[in-house]
């Protein structure tokens, strides 16, 4: 496996366990709404995947490519639609994370070298 392959895979490991804790803790802390819950388990859901995508990549061939792609194209739809719907001014605090997300996606998805 080379060096790209390797570091992209690690990356959105990371991504999905971040994202993991950070849903966990919402959904231990905040209220338990139905739209809150439904909210804090689409981004366990989507942290699952990253993680199965990253771990994945470059071992299980067209499975890891596909899961890949998936995470990355979800990724830079949500950045289009907190863009788009006003998310810079309702929650300005995320856009480190965004840029972090559309930069590794856009990287993932669009990179040739990629298996």
């Amino acid at each position: 496996m080379n060096l790209h392959v390797r570091t992209v895979g690690i990356l959105w490991v990371l991504v999905g366990l971040a994202l993991g804790s950070w849903a966990l803790w919402g959904l231990a802390t905040e209220e338990h709404t139905r739209s809150v819950v439904v909210s804090w388990l689409i981004v366990l859901v989507f942290a699952v995947v990253s993680i199965a995508a990253g771990v994945t990549f470059g071992r299980a061939g067209l499975v890891g490519r596909i899961l890949i792609r998936l995470v990355s194209a979800v990724a830079l739809l949500y950045a289009a639609v907190w863009l788009f719907l006003d998310g810079v001014e309702d929650a300005g605090g995320y856009w480190p994370a965004i840029v972090f997300g559309v930069a590794l996606a856009g990287y993932t998805f669009f990179h040739q070298g990629a298996p």
